[in-house]
């Protein structure tokens, strides 16, 4: 498969995902570990997979949609390392983390993409609210939403296929150059679980996490210079 075909792909899997925010009120179907599960039943690569839609989720653990806040792009960085990550055959965790760290940007650039389009979209208030208002025996505006959800689709689909690209484009050029860097950090999944796990402790705003976080951390860091030694 070429790499276009295969990003286009991906770009699918992602606008598939990115209704569950603004189409469908299906629950947590956007979560990163929802995102990896599927990915691993199309792949069958469970292992590093897995490991990384765990390391999203706990990143964003506190992120909830609620109100008028828009919430990072969950999906399309999740997606975008997923992708990456087989597309370059990574499978130690220390190379892996380049292709999450150039794939986070996405989702706060997704989130001011979807911000535009709710801007965009905004153009049919007039008339929702004179259908809520019942002026004139208005019609309910279904075609303005139907529309508004095949716009953001495309919008998406497009967007994520050219982020794709690009992402492949610098991970190749990264890669060659920090691959030895990366493999001599020696890193393991339980650091980078733990790391991300920060985001979801802070969210707590309870000094006893934070000293049991420090504390955790502190051990962990412990371990690993004592089985160097």
């Amino acid at each position: 498969m070429s790499v276009p075909m295969y990003y286009a792909l991906v770009a699918l899997f992602v606008a598939v995902f990115s209704l569950f925010r603004y189409a469908f009120s299906l629950g947590l179907l956007e979560r990163p570990l929802v995102v990896g599960l599927v990915w691993c039943l199309l792949t069958g690569e469970w292992i590093s997979s897995m490991s990384i839609a765990i390391f999203f989720e706990l990143a964003w653990l506190d992120i909830i949609p609620a109100g008028t806040f828009i919430p990072p792009h969950l999906a399309i960085a999740t997606a975008a390392s997923l992708a990456l990550t087989k597309a370059f055959g990574l499978v130690v965790p220390g190379e892996i983390m380049l292709a999450m760290v150039v794939s986070i940007p996405l989702s706060w650039i997704g989130a001011r993409g979807e911000s535009a389009l709710r801007t965009f979209n905004s153009r049919g208030f007039n008339a929702g609210l004179a259908w809520a208002r019942q002026e004139n025996d208005t019609p309910f505006p279904d075609g303005l939403i139907y529309r508004s959800m095949v716009v953001a689709f495309l919008a998406t689909l497009v967007s994520a296929f050219v982020a794709l690209l690009v992402l492949h484009f610098l991970t190749g050029l990264l890669l060659p150059r920090l691959s030895s860097l990366l493999l001599g950090l020696q890193v393991t999944w339980a650091h980078l679980w733990l790391g991300a796990s920060l985001g979801g402790i802070l969210s707590l705003r309870i000094p006893r996490a934070y000293a049991l976080f420090a504390a955790g951390v502190a051990l962990v860091i412990f371990i690993s210079v004592s089985t160097q030694l």
